[in-house]
């Protein structure tokens, strides 16, 4: 008999799938469904061996990457009007009581020399109100913008500007756009849709060429993607709301999709990083010039520097959302779970920025992190501009040195370049650009060495290369072992190797992954080391590496170690109980929706996570997330209309559907999970697990012929799948297909030499095609396997063959 579903599920634990990190959807790449990776939530826990080779692989579904982590494009640029609450038309509507904040004016009495620099600055511009006269340029006499099978039309009338395009109806519909959000090197329109909604437009207007461009530049996105510009991968609310205003609260109504989303003040004001000002103002109005004003809340920095940076990081960052609201003295980890390199392709394996990730995980890779560099070290936080241009702001700390083992530097030595040109810029070899939304250029902020080893090796870029296009990778290797010789072989090449490696699955690369936990590295580094350990939970090295971690001093890589423990967390359940009262509610959350299986729903932690889960539900990867909640509770009644509304919200999603399917089949909709499973198919054809499951669900609907054309492509693309083969050997005899069934069976044995089942498989497939001395063979394997093996015993027994 093909084994069924049920009993596949019951066996074995779920893979990777669900923690999303939202990805911003506003113009990295084609993205469907973003997310933190919600990846790191993790899928059903029923989910069999198919799924448990993500184990391996984090998400690849370029839809799951985008929608969980909230990372924000930061366009930095643009106020609005003053209103702390919006209704769908644009005008204010009466403002709830938030007596604490009061807004970035009442500061200027006695702050004018800061507060003029920041009132120039793209903070105090990030998101403002169209302005008749400041944005008439963009929309008089404009020509239609022709972008991919799309035209875009712009016109102005009496201070009103308006847009003409496809909407979500496929059709060409009018709209009224009322905001913007960014200033330079671009701007996008905000216009006002139902529900309280805010929706970003994916036409862009670059006011240095002063023209309109697409930033998906040749995507083409179309009507019903969860990307395309009415949906909610351009939602304003969920993705962009926070980053560009002071104390954004989302307001997610999940029983009636819709937003009731408040602002202390639009742009990013004075109190978005110093806390609400009230209590001081108030002081200073009664007591000028006297001593003994109550401290803002940013006064917290002095105790701890660290908070000043994560202040830095609450924006500049790709994360997932664990509550409403961030204030100012907070910790970034009890309201933010960082995206960080893990085994997806998110960041390079030296920790090169790749998709949109913003600066502030990058930076905390870097060295000069590690060596008490901040942000404000370089950059003026009321200007946001650098504190001095080109060389002179690396050299004003290297010109004399750093370190022992990092001298005085030279820029021509150093970079072998002439210093007045582009090669002799420390910036263009270690802080190199990519350019995003088409037409915004980032420096990374990890300060990688350029290493054109690594580029030959895993296709990681150098920034040699990057200049000198026309070059080879030989060439570059070859300059930079004339000038460094056996000073390239350093310990970030080490590192970048080892994690490169595990991304493969390489079993030779776990004792370099292990050795990055200890504590002598920079906790970021010992928190993606946790990561990418999840590609050997099958190694015991592997797991008392993640052991170690989970109780590390450091919340950051407690909660990775959490993370990557999510697939065998019925196994760690004693340890990751310890973690459910920890100081820090990221670590909290992620052990609750380990252990959600069997939570106990009166412990205040669940508040938490179904806080969190709650919160990020707008999306496609939240929905899902509360669905696989309810699935792994055995309450599938309950997760069914979250997983259809996933599904809704984004339908080019194979992973929705998969998800889906497993619902449907648990309330014995079975013809329902098997269209599912063939639309995931469709959707994600060169994925072998998903093949595999349909190829399970074909089975269960008794169409054996089908379901081994599945499990041959799941084999076929996923060679190393040996529960398919499996599956696929027990499916061919079933068919008549003898010779074949045995070279299926032998494949999965193989793999697994130690299975039992696998071997046992094999002896009764042998034993129907009566060759004898084959089924004595693969019977006394099995019993090798597992001595108590009786089925082995008395088939032996029953066809005359003795076992050793």
């Amino acid at each position: 008999m093909l084994e069924c579903r049920g009993r596949e599920r019951a066996r074995h634990s779920r893979g990777t799938e669900g923690f999303v990190a939202p990805a911003t959807a506003f113009g990295a790449g084609r993205a469907r469904s973003a997310t933190i990776d919600l990846s790191w939530a993790g899928g059903p826990r029923r989910l069999r061996a198919a799924w448990a080779k993500r184990w391996r692989r984090t998400v690849s579904d370029p839809g799951l990457r985008r929608a969980f982590l909230v990372a924000l494009p930061l366009l930095l640029g643009s106020s609005c009007s003053d209103d702390r609450r919006l209704d769908k038309g644009g005008s204010p509507s009466p403002p709830p009581s938030k007596a604490t904040y009061v807004g970035s004016e009442s500061c200027r009495a006695c702050h004018e020399g800061v507060y003029s620099i920041w009132q120039h600055s793209h903070h105090a511009r990030a998101e403002e109100a169209l302005d008749g006269e400041a944005h008439r340029g963009a929309f008089e006499g404009q020509s239609p913008l022709e972008h991919g099978s799309k035209t875009t039309e712009f016109s102005s009338s009496q201070g009103r500007f308006g847009l003409s395009t496809l909407g979500a109806s496929g059709e060409i519909e009018q709209y009224q756009p009322t905001r913007t959000i960014g200033v330079a090197p671009l701007w996008q329109v905000l216009v006002p849709g139902e529900g309280g909604r805010y929706q970003a437009t994916e036409v862009a207007y670059d006011p240095r060429q002063k023209e309109w461009f697409d930033v998906f530049g040749d995507e083409d996105r179309r009507s019903e993607e969860w990307g395309f510009w009415t949906n909610r991968g351009m939602n304003w609310n969920s993705m962009c709301a926070t980053c560009h205003n002071t104390d954004v609260q989302k307001g997610y109504r999940p029983d009636s999709d819709t937003y009731e989303t408040s602002m202390a003040e639009p742009s990013i004001g004075c109190e978005a990083c110093h806390g609400p000002g009230s209590a001081h103002v108030e002081w200073h109005t009664s007591h000028r010039g006297a001593a003994g004003a109550p401290a803002m809340a940013s006064a917290a920095w002095r105790r701890n520097p660290d908070l000043r940076m994560e202040q830095c990081g609450r924006c500049h960052s790709r994360r997932a959302e664990l509550r409403d609201g961030f204030t100012p003295g907070d910790r970034f980890l009890d309201t933010f779970i960082p995206e960080i390199p893990d085994l997806s392709d998110n960041y390079f394996a030296d920790g090169q920025v790749l998709g949109e990730n913003f600066e502030y995980v990058s930076f905390q890779m870097s060295r000069l992190h590690a060596g008490g560099v901040t942000c404000l070290s370089c950059h003026d936080p009321h200007s946001g501009k650098t504190r001095l241009a080109g060389n002179d702001l690396c050299m004003s700390c290297h010109t004399n040195g750093v370190s022992d083992r990092i001298g005085p530097l030279d820029p021509a030595t150093h970079s072998h370049h002439d210093p007045a040109g582009p090669g002799g810029q420390c910036v263009n070899c270690h802080m190199p650009l990519t350019t995003y939304m088409q037409r915004h250029p980032r420096h990374d902020h990890s300060f990688s060495i350029p290493d054109p080893l690594l580029t030959k090796r895993f296709g990681i870029p150098n920034a040699c290369n990057r200049c000198h296009e026309d070059e080879s990778v030989e060439w570059a290797l070859a300059a930079t072992d004339q000038w460094w010789g056996e000073r390239m072989d350093r310990p970030s090449r080490d590192r970048a190797i080892a994690l490169a490696r595990a991304r493969r699955g390489d079993l030779p690369a776990l004792p370099g992954v292990v050795s990055l936990t200890d504590e002598s590295h920079a906790p970021m580094w010992r928190a993606v080391a946790a990561l990418h350990l999840a590609a050997y939970l099958d190694q015991p090295d592997g797991q008392a590496a993640l052991g170690k971690l989970l109780r590390d001093p450091e919340p950051l890589v407690r909660t990775m170690a959490v993370r990557a423990m999510d697939a065998v967390a019925e196994y760690t359940a004693p340890l990751l109980q310890t973690l459910l009262d920890d100081a820090f509610r990221s670590v909290r959350v992620m052990a609750a929706w380990s252990l959600r299986s069997n939570l106990d729903e009166s412990l205040a932690v669940a508040d938490e996570l179904e806080e969190f889960l709650i919160h990020n539900s707008d999306q496609p990867a939240g929905a899902r997330m509360r669905g696989v909640y309810f699935l792994d509770r055995n309450q599938a009644q309950q997760a069914l209309p979250h997983l259809e509304r996933s599904v809704q919200w984004d339908p080019g999603s194979s992973v929705l559907r998969h998800t889906l399917a497993i619902a449907q089949s648990s309330l014995g909709q079975f013809d329902q999970a098997l269209q599912s499973c063939r639309k995931a198919c469709e959707l994600s054809p060169d994925d072998g697990p998903l093949w595999y499951s349909l190829g399970l669900a074909e089975a269960e609907a008794g169409d054996v012929g089908r379901a081994v054309e599945a499990l041959a492509n799941a084999t076929r693309l996923e060679p190393s799948l040996h529960r398919a083969w499996y599956n696929l050997g027990l499916a061919q005899n079933q068919i008549g297909e003898g010779e074949e069934a045995m070279r299926s069976l032998h494949r999965a044995a193989n793999l697994v030499p130690g299975s039992a089942e696998y071997w046992f498989g094999l002896a009764s497939v042998c034993r129907d095609q009566g060759d004898l001395e084959q089924t004595r063979w693969a019977l006394q394997k099995t019993v090798e396997a597992d001595p108590r093996h009786r089925p082995a015993y008395e088939l032996a027994q029953s066809l005359g063959l003795s076992l050793r």
